[in-house]
């Protein structure tokens, strides 16, 4: 932390201001979200001054580590503006330093405040190219030449770095940082601040634990923290902690061991469960006994783990608030699939690009939401609110639905009857640790008193008013989410009997018919209604049950000339009913079916194909065919009959796909220019306007392959590798086709 070296406090307060605009806001300007940049473009002076007052006092009256990174940017900042004209204020740089000069010794929080405002103005017009990042931090050479290459390749990833730690920023690299961008822009920001205005009675949860664990265990915070977080995976809060505080009372008991397989034999002894060591899961094993037997880092007093959820998670307990914990939770409000949290490399944590995405939008919410309440919001308290939203709602809407009151999410947002009380009971630590069940292990061990000093110097978690902030339509959209993962996990669970459990590229294998959602129901072909004959399949119960409507009996028809040739004209008429966006489906020649499977309706108004490969296309119902649920219809008779891949543009479809199994392995940007050649510039227009909704009228185009044990969540923007060319794509594909035909 730099000290103030005969400047003063008032001197650091105008450094603050200035640092704050000059390495947070330029980033963003490019981008436009700029915080005060967009406040000043929008005439908004007042909120400008103000929030140029706020970031001014947080310096002025109790300097911290997080002001350090603003004062490191505020060199180069100054320095570039000396040698450009502002174009926003008509100052130059030269203009603004000179009063920097003049104003720097007994500045007011205000003036501070109106002169970082203005300098912010200038930085805005004049060098919308600066990278804060650069002098943010002092990296290593090879990480400065991996953000230089990441920008260049991505530029849109320049506004996310000012959100990333150092460690963070050394696991960017130019072939990762998509994903990164990916992940960050899939996450709309109205959601986590509506999550988070919802769950405000749980404001204070990471804090009051910290304070608690430190009450608690003194020197040892970094390791009980350290256990804690290792135990955490596919747990609740409560067993979490039951199971923390058991084994570290063995551990102490047994003399604080440091062997592996003895500190395995505790957990054993100690987790909840009654198989002894096969209790203990493997997510658990050597996070525990990291926590247990690493030494603390000299500098940081830390104790790294592996996996960025854990790490996080064990340096937010112990009070580091500019974490932000990415989580099933997290996955389940934002709709990002808990996935793309995963960790990646062999550098401790792991840090992933689907993490970092994750952990940056993260944080620019928190940044934003302090904006807009005038008052500190860490990224911690904004993901500790969410969580706390997200969880009590879910759970009362499951609640009531069990108890026969089939409401949705959705339905308690927009009637407002979310039970604040459910919200303010969800768990925390620092109250779980007064109740005797959690807290006599440690009494036994002579922890009493400090455990009746932590609960005595509680404050309370939920004390403070955030509403300000909004979010309301966010809270709503949330709500939305959950509804829909809610019946996702229906729908997997109800079809689970009839998911085929391998696919080849027919519907039998070694003679044996391949059990699925469609069954054959004739022996013998019949005509049908358009001049085509085939023999019909039909669905099972329980796929219509599951999907809520009567699927429609499909006909797989025969592979005479006349059969393709009827199949080709009914579904270029139904291509056509679908006007302009028909167009993005592709209907062949008749020849070009050749060694195609071929499926209709009876009345031909709806069908699709699946080629020798197994990639399910041609998928079209005429407007007028009033099928309901037809792309539940495809994908169920598709992979009953062998298919194993497909593709789709990034609307609704691939989370319908996801629920038959079918994940994204790789994904092409939308190329505008080539569907204007191939399909007509209205056509591209209407498709454009259609679809306005999903990267602004650009969806990717995603390539998905069916694996029989896959049950997640697919979200848009997300999954799959980006990739520049169809040919790259199918390698994916591929790749992963042969890795799933090697576990059948």
């Amino acid at each position: 932390m730099p000290s103030s070296n005969g400047l003063g406090d008032r001197a650091l307060g105008i450094l603050e201001a200035l640092g704050t605009v000059a390495s947070s806001a330029v980033a963003e300007i490019p981008r436009g979200y700029g915080m005060l940049g967009g406040l000043l473009s929008t005439g908004d002076l007042d909120e400008a001054i103000n929030y140029g007052n706020r970031v001014g006092d947080n310096l002025v009256y109790g300097p911290t580590e997080r002001s350090s990174p603003y004062l490191e940017a505020l060199g180069e900042a100054i320095d570039s503006a000396m040698r450009q004209e502002g174009v926003l204020t008509g100052l130059s740089g030269r203009d603004v330093y000179d009063a920097i000069q003049g104003q720097i010794v007994g500045m007011e929080p205000e003036a501070a405040g109106r002169t970082g405002a203005a300098f912010e103005s200038v930085l805005a017009g004049a060098i919308p190219g600066n990278r804060a990042w650069r002098t943010a931090a002092n990296l290593p050479e090879v990480t400065m030449r991996n953000l230089e290459k990441s920008v260049q390749r991505v530029p849109e990833v320049e506004g996310i770095l000012p959100y990333l730690s150092d460690a963070e920023l050394q696991r960017v690299t130019p072939l990762t940082s998509g994903s990164l961008v990916a992940t960050y822009n899939a996450i709309n920001p109205e959601d986590l601040v509506g999550a988070s205005v919802g769950g405000a009675p749980k404001l204070g949860w990471y804090e009051q634990t910290a304070e608690a664990i430190e009450t608690i265990m003194g020197d040892d915070t970094p390791r009980f923290a350290g256990l804690l977080a290792a135990l955490s995976p596919q747990t609740s809060v409560e067993m979490n902690l039951l199971n923390t505080v058991n084994t570290w009372s063995n551990w102490e008991k047994a003399g604080r061991p440091r062997d592996r397989e003895e500190i395995l034999d505790i957990l054993g002894e100690s987790v909840l469960g009654e198989e002894g060591k096969d209790s203990v899961l493997d997510a658990w094993k050597n996070n525990s006994v990291r926590a247990l037997t690493s030494a603390p880092d000299p500098e940081t007093g830390l104790i790294m783990l592996s996996g960025p959820k854990v790490n996080d998670f064990s340096q937010a307990v112990q009070g580091d608030l500019s974490r932000f914990v990415n989580d099933a939770w997290q996955a389940n409000l934002t709709g990002v699939p808990q996935s793309m949290f995963s960790g990646s490399g062999d550098v401790l944590p792991g840090y992933g690009p689907g993490y970092l995405g994750a952990s940056a939008r993260g944080r620019q919410v928190a940044e934003d939401m302090s904006l807009r309440l005038g008052e500190d919001i860490l990224p911690s308290e904004v993901q500790e609110t969410g969580w706390s939203f997200a969880k009590a709602l879910y759970e009362q809407m499951t609640a009531e639905r069990a108890a026969g009151n089939m409401v949705t999410a959705t339905e308690i947002i927009e009637n407002n009857l979310l039970d604040a009380g459910r919200i303010s009971d969800v768990p925390d630590f620092a109250s779980l640790f007064t109740m005797d069940q959690y807290g006599a292990p440690l009494r036994e061990i002579g922890y009493g008193s400090l455990i009746d000093r932590a609960a005595r110097a509680s404050q309370g978690i939920g004390g403070r008013d955030i509403s300000a902030a909004g979010g309301q339509q966010g809270a709503l959209d949330v709500a939305r989410r959950l509804d829909d993962l809610f019946r996702h996990r229906q729908f997997v669970s109800a079809t689970a009997p009839i998911r085929p459990r391998f696919v080849s590229s027919g519907a039998t294998s070694g003679g044996r018919q391949v059990d699925g959602p469609y069954r054959v129901s004739g022996s013998r072909p019949v005509p049908l209604e358009f001049g085509a004959s085939g023999k019909a399949q039909s669905p099972t119960p329980e796929l219509s049950s599951a999907a809520g409507v009567e699927m429609p009996v499909l006909y797989q028809l025969n592979k005479s000339p006349k059969d393709i040739s009827a199949f080709v004209r009914v579904m270029k008429e139904a291509q056509e009913s679908r006007g302009a966006l028909g167009r993005s489906v592709d209907i062949y020649d008749p020849k070009e079916y050749k060694g195609y499977k071929l499926f209709t309706t009876e009345d031909g108004s709806a069908g699709f194909a699946i080629s020798p490969s197994g990639e399910l296309s041609s998928a079209v119902s005429s407007k007028a065919s009033g099928i309901k649920g037809f792309a539940d219809s495809v994908i169920a008779a598709g992979v009953a009959n062998g298919a194993r891949w497909l593709n789709a543009f990034d609307t609704v479809l691939p989370q319908k796909y996801s629920r038959f199994g079918f994940k994204p392995v790789a994904r092409i940007k939308f190329d505008e220019g080539f569907a204007r050649s191939e399909w007509g510039d209205a056509a591209v227009d209407e498709f454009m306007a259609a679809t306005k909704g999903y990267q602004s009228g650009n969806p990717d185009l995603v390539f998905m392959v069916y694996d029989p044990t896959f049950t997640g969540v697919v979200g848009n923007n997300v999954g799959g590798r980006m990739v520049d060319s169809w040919d790259k794509a199918m390698a994916k594909v591929d790749k992963e086709l042969e890795r799933l035909s090697k576990k059948r």
